[in-house]
């Protein structure tokens, strides 16, 4: 808890640029006010300087989650031996990486409020309690889904069936 205090310390006076023009201060919409990204998308991790699928990053945007152009917090859990952990691929796991039921833990600590969109990868079926705890602890203070690439729908039909029965949203994408 120190660490996170410390934490949002520390990124409240950050301020980050981004290559692409997307600093932590915007604009995040066109000049017609479409939106042109998610701030939540990776915990934020699509503005340039912030670590994808972070906690520090999610506490740098944070205070954007009224914006319109924050539609969830969504991140990526992938399985590296038997623990599901919160990142885009298994080589960016490491040290600090947390595991998935911590992380929504942490999220719900920094007190967001727009519902969090889990992004499963390939997770072996032997960890699907795993994803229905990490679910079911979430669900306690904020809506979560679970989102599943096209290709990847039949690896957990059982899984998606169980989530629906419990009223969790499941969504595809291509």
């Amino acid at each position: 808890m120190v660490k996170l205090l410390l934490l949002l310390l520390v990124s409240c006076n950050a301020k980050f640029e981004s290559d692409a023009g997307f600093s932590i201060d915007g604009p995040f919409s066109d000049n017609q006010g479409k939106c042109l990204l998610n701030i939540g998308h990776r915990v934020g991790g699509d503005i340039k300087g912030l670590s994808d699928n972070s906690i520090e990053t999610a506490i740098a945007v944070k205070h954007l989650e009224n914006h319109k152009c924050f539609k969830r917090w969504e991140f990526d859990a992938v399985q590296f031996g038997s623990n599901i952990y919160v990142a885009h691929s298994k080589n960016d796991i490491n040290n600090e990486s947390l595991e998935l039921i911590e992380f929504i833990e942490e999220l719900v600590a920094i007190g967001v409020k727009k519902p969090i969109a889990i992004d499963l990868k390939d997770i072996s079926k032997e960890l699907w309690d795993t994803i229905i705890n990490a679910v079911i602890t979430g669900n306690r203070y904020v809506e979560v889904k679970v989102i599943i690439y096209k290709k990847r729908v039949k690896n957990y039909k059982d899984l998606i069936s169980h989530l629906k029965e419990m009223g969790v949203g499941v969504f595809i994408y291509e």
